[in-house]
């Protein structure tokens, strides 16, 4: 708690010092401001993502009861991934071109293996979701909080990963 309350200190001086508008801006923010702003990529990430997902839904390989309600649950079940799997590139570069452009700074490694290392991270994370919330589901967790707790660790584990071995900072 105590590091809590040091991270919102520094996160207000560091505003007042720099402004507003300059602290949303600069990559050398303190980590509270910078994971912020990285939430707000992965916000953009997952609406590009879900947005795909949607589309695929409604124009290619209906999954929905609403889009499909002759298809077996086995069925709509493997269409639902193969959305995903088609999704997740275009998720991925917008949370890449997002973190690369407005939270970390880049030059740990080349950008072509930046990019590798960024993407394998999303994947692994990726598989974990879409393997993941099915398990819990029949554990008997509720799916709404399996999506919510996969989705939080996901974000914190990605952000560690991404912070400490993908980008310098």
């Amino acid at each position: 708690m105590r590091n809590l309350v040091t991270a919102i200190t520094e996160s207000f001086a560091f505003v007042r010092a720099h402004g507003l508008w300059k602290s949303l801006h600069m990559k050398e923010a303190p980590w509270l401001i910078q994971f912020g702003k990285y939430g707000v990529c992965g916000v953009a990430a997952v609406v590009a993502h879900t947005g795909t997902v949607w589309l695929i839904d409604r124009h290619w390989i209906a999954f929905t009861n609403q889009m499909a309600p002759d298809i077996e649950d086995t069925a709509r079940s493997n269409r639902q991934i193969l959305a995903n799997l088609i999704a997740f590139p275009i998720g991925n570069a917008v949370a890449y071109a997002s973190n690369a452009l407005w939270v970390f700074t880049g030059g740990r490694h080349h950008r072509v293996r930046e990019f590798l290392y960024f993407t394998l991270i999303s994947f692994v994370s990726f598989l974990a979701g879409v393997l993941g919330g099915p398990i819990f589901v029949r554990l008997g967790l509720d799916p709404r909080l399996a999506q919510l707790g996969l989705i939080l660790t996901s974000a914190l584990v990605n952000y560690v990963c991404r912070k400490f071995l993908v980008f310098k900072g």
